[in-house]
């Protein structure tokens, strides 16, 4: 029998996603654990170690581990091992029991492997022997979806009342084409295995859809409740809450969310994700963050390397949205490349956005804006922005941009309100509405007709760089507008 103490640096916050095997890049050094052989426990032995799994993915797997005197033990914790022998501790129902349990796998879960640490009631331990997982299938490749910790192939299904998600049902069509959210009700505050999921590529629900996919279709039957509370290991990642991913950059996809529900997030980095494609919005959303916690980003599409014109939103006529953030609310934009795609918003559409940053938001200046995109398109809708900047919550990185819309090349709006309120201090830029550019195409930047806009910034200083309408070639006066449309720009100190 192997016996071990373990050194622990620092606080223990680790996880696992079933079928989704981390790097150690995901967690800070004072989330590891490492192990030492020792002979501790005088008490317990292990009669029983954990034995290695064999099984189809998407199927599950389960590790056991008996000991001759049960009644001495004080506690079982589960860990996920990786190659380095650095140890993640799982939670949930079953991370804390003589038997884990993995409702799912998938490919490359088979590169890691789980140990088990048992404390007897003196407080010493033992741990068991590592035990792996081996796929008879790990070559099968075949679209899939990950909810949480479970797995769903093409033609298949998850009841969530059979879980400890909440209700409803989330299904894949055979053809891989379609996605069913039928009155789902999914809350991640309770798991089989784990209490804190690898947010930062994974979170609620994620479709790792097919190479070469023209066409996904996410259907909403009833509402699409979805709460993300859990993160990963270093306390900032909840992931997003709805995940269309390409494991290439395929580009050109349409991705249409329609039904007769509202899709509403709590808690998650961000409400909609999707990469490199032109995300249609045909359903009313709700997304938010509370006072302490936060949605980074409302609705996002990333952009590609190489195209400006691959990835858009279109916000479909006559839809509510709601969407309290703490960074941009909706945007069509990569910042890795430092590119962006278009926004449209149809008529009778009504957008209400509040910016409430209270997090820092990454490791560069960031940035809260509630529309932004290169091509900003608005026929016909309401949209209000609210912003409430406290420059002390962002000691670390403070905030860079802080705007109600921000078109980089082109704005065009018609029989459109927009109403912005923006109240901040010690923000570098403070704008209600920014046009990076006022030549596009040989034509002007600026379209504005019949429109009714209204700007007051308040609580600026000195310091900050504050404007209403701004850009920055050619000043306030190249906003090009009708005489049907009224512009009010206040600002208060």
């Amino acid at each position: 029998m192997k016996k071990f103490t373990k050194l622990i640096s620092g606080a223990l916050a680790a996880l696992l996603t079933v079928g989704t095997m981390l790097t150690n890049t995901a967690f800070a050094a004072e989330n590891k654990i490492t192990l030492e052989a020792t002979d501790n426990s005088d008490l317990i032995s292990i009669t029983e170690q954990p034995a290695d799994a064999v099984t189809n993915w998407p199927d599950g797997a389960a590790f056991h581990v008996e000991v001759d005197r049960p009644e001495f033990v004080e506690s079982y914790q589960w860990y996920w091992v990786d190659a380095s022998n650095v140890m993640y501790e799982l939670g949930g129902k079953t991370g804390r029991t003589e038997t884990l349990e993995l409702p799912s796998t998938r490919p490359g879960i088979t590169t890691q492997s789980f140990r088990c640490v048992i404390t007897d009631i003196l407080g010493k331990q033992v741990v068991s022997e590592a035990a792996r997982i081996y796929l008879d299938n790990k070559e099968e490749q075949k679209p899939y979806m990950l909810v949480g910790e479970y797995v769903i192939t093409a033609g298949g299904y998850l009841d969530l009342s059979k879980t400890p998600y909440g209700s409803g049902l989330i299904s894949l069509s055979k053809n891989t084409e379609k996605v069913t959210l039928d009155h789902v009700n999914y809350d991640n505050t309770n798991t089989v295995c784990c209490e804190q999921l690898e947010t930062m590529y994974y979170g609620g629900i994620l479709y790792y859809a097919p190479d070469n996919m023209d066409d996904i279709n996410i259907e909403l039957i009833g509402d699409c409740n979805i709460t993300l509370t859990q993160r990963d290991g270093t306390g900032k990642f909840a992931g997003a809450a709805l995940d269309i991913y390409s494991p290439v950059q395929f580009i050109g996809r349409n991705v249409k969310i329609s039904g007769e529900g509202t899709f509403r997030s709590l808690f998650a980095d961000c409400g909609i994700q999707t990469e490199h494609a032109n995300l249609i919005v045909d359903v009313d959303a709700d997304i938010r963050c509370d006072e302490t916690d936060r949605v980074q980003e409302g609705i996002h599409v990333t952009q590609p390397e190489t195209n400006y014109d691959a990835c858009s939103i279109t916000i479909t006529s006559g839809k509510t949205i709601d969407i309290k953030s703490s960074g941009d609310a909706i945007k069509a934009w990569d910042d890795t490349y430092d590119k962006s795609g278009s926004i449209t918003i149809g008529k009778d559409t009504d957008i209400n956005i509040t910016l409430r940053p209270v997090l820092p938001l990454g490791t560069k200046p960031a940035s809260a804006v509630g529309i932004y995109a290169t091509n900003v398109c608005v026929d016909g809708a309401n949209i209000n922005v609210y912003g409430d900047y406290d420059a002390s919550l962002y000691t670390e990185h403070p905030l860079y941009w802080f705007e109600g819309i921000t078109a980089i090349t082109h704005l065009e709006l018609n029989n459109t309100n927009f109403n912005a309120t923006l109240v901040a201090s010690g923000v570098e830029n403070f704008l209600g509405i920014r046009m990076c550019g006022i030549e596009y195409d040989g034509v002007d930047a600026t379209d504005i007709k019949n429109s009714d806009i209204q700007v007051t910034l308040k609580n600026y200083d000195k310091f900050q760089f504050v404007s209403g309408l701004f850009n920055p070639f050619h000043g306030d006066s190249t906003f090009a507008y009708d005489d049907a449309t009224h512009i009010m720009i206040q600002y208060e100190r």
